[in-house]
């Protein structure tokens, strides 16, 4: 009797604990979907990436270790919500490594380096540029991110504004 309740326990911790790293996840769809970078036209405050508070940077890094493909479309959401508010406030994207790129502090940015490759995270020369513009070119050249409505809406909204500069 008591294997059987100490089974029954460790099941229903793992299955605890695989729901709450799936929340994860949904929790960090909610954060990207749900940001909106803050616009002062006319301003010299460009919008910039967020820098989010240990917990919300702790459920970004469980949702990537968790699942990295859905991560990766909500990192790329919000790098292109940062760059379309540049275009809008500035006509131009900007620096997205400003801020560094250190995971456990601009772990967006340090997240698109993982997933791109676009520099070697662990030469700071080498990253010290990584323009905003640029995020725009990946998502754009990369089919996986398309089937991603929200997405798909940035990607239009960022060619119309790109075509009106």
């Amino acid at each position: 009797m008591k294997h059987i309740i100490l089974v029954i326990t460790i099941l229903f911790i793992q299955l605890g604990f695989a729901l709450a790293q799936s929340d994860c996840v949904h929790s960090f769809k909610q954060i990207a979907e749900n940001y909106n970078p803050e616009i002062i036209l006319d301003s010299s405050k460009v919008p910039d990436v967020p820098i989010f508070d240990k917990v919300q940077r702790e459920i970004i890094l469980k949702a990537y270790r968790k699942n990295r493909k859905e991560t990766e479309k909500y990192v790329m959401l919000i790098l292109l919500k940062v760059y379309k508010a540049q275009l809008i406030c500035c006509k131009m994207g900007f620096n997205l490594s400003d801020n560094g790129f250190a995971r456990d502090y601009n772990t967006i940015v340090f997240l698109f380096i993982q997933f791109t490759k676009f520099c070697n995270i662990k030469s700071e020369l080498e990253c010290t540029y990584i323009s905003s513009a640029i995020v725009y070119s990946w998502v754009s050249e990369h089919d996986q991110y398309l089937n991603y409505e929200p997405i798909k809406k940035e990607l239009a909204e960022i060619t119309l504004l790109d075509k009106n500069r």
